[in-house]
């Protein structure tokens, strides 16, 4: 009885592998597969690229957020809050830039006693 088992399943196996085979499940599982490695490696590799040719971000960041006036700022924050313009995602990065543009951080990261 073991003996039937085993060649039955695999014959079902030998069965499955001719149909993915004739039908191109293979093939197509191959090429998706490798489309999606290269979608990664030209991703990794436009951030890399980012990274090494965009000099300091952190201070052109903080300069923008330093030159924007904290009026307009919370004016243009309560339009799209009521009216619903943007998104939420976009809605809570400008209230986090709207948060640090207020309380503007001249000495963050620093370890000075006032």
């Amino acid at each position: 009885m073991k003996i039937e088992s085993g060649t039955k399943r695999r014959s079902r196996l030998n069965i499955y592998h001719h149909y993915y085979r004739r039908k191109g499940v293979y093939t197509f599982l191959w090429k998706n597969s490798l489309k999606i490695t290269i979608g990664f490696a030209v991703l990794i590799g436009a951030f890399l690229i980012f990274k090494e040719y965009v000099p300091n971000y952190n201070s052109k960041l903080e300069t923008l957020l330093n030159s924007i006036n904290t009026w307009w700022a919370l004016s243009i924050f309560f339009i799209s809050e009521s009216l619903g313009i943007f998104s939420p995602l976009p809605e809570i990065a400008s209230s986090i830039f709207l948060i640090e543009s207020t309380i503007n951080f001249n000495s963050f990261g620093s370890n000075e006693a006032n």
